[in-house]
């Protein structure tokens, strides 16, 4: 065999897409939504069936859909962070803290509402580096 003819008979593999199809933590936050919808529409046929009578339980049943939904959640949360930790890939959205700061004057105290003096004691205020 001639070399020319070896080399036409071989390739190499290249990476094409990558779909990724979520994992248990996707799961998790489905079927919490799934319960949470469900007690919903149960508590309110209840409350329909039952007339006033039905309030608390419907209520009781609202609470309970809801933590279940937040347990569910956290728990697909977990998952995020541990895969997101190891490198793996992993499906939503991983929740992020709103972060609120407030500035007080340096000389007084107060706390501050503008960007450009106190409000306070008439101070301006440097600008910020």
């Amino acid at each position: 065999m001639s070399e020319s003819s070896n080399e036409s008979k071989t390739t190499r593999k290249i990476r094409g897409k990558s779909h990724f199809h979520g994992g248990l933590e996707s799961t998790l936050d489905t079927t919490g939504y799934i319960v949470m919808t469900l007690g919903v529409l149960m508590a309110a046929v209840l409350v329909i069936k039952a007339r006033a009578a039905a309030i608390f339980p419907a209520l009781g049943l609202l609470v309970l859909s809801w933590l279940c939904r937040v347990i569910l959640r956290a728990l697909a949360e977990h998952l995020r962070l541990q895969k997101k930790a190891q490198g793996l890939p992993y499906d939503g959205q991983i929740s992020e803290a709103l972060e609120t700061v407030t500035y007080t004057c340096s000389e007084c105290g107060a706390m501050l509402h503008s960007d450009t003096r106190c409000e306070a004691c008439g101070r301006a205020i440097e600008p910020s580096a």
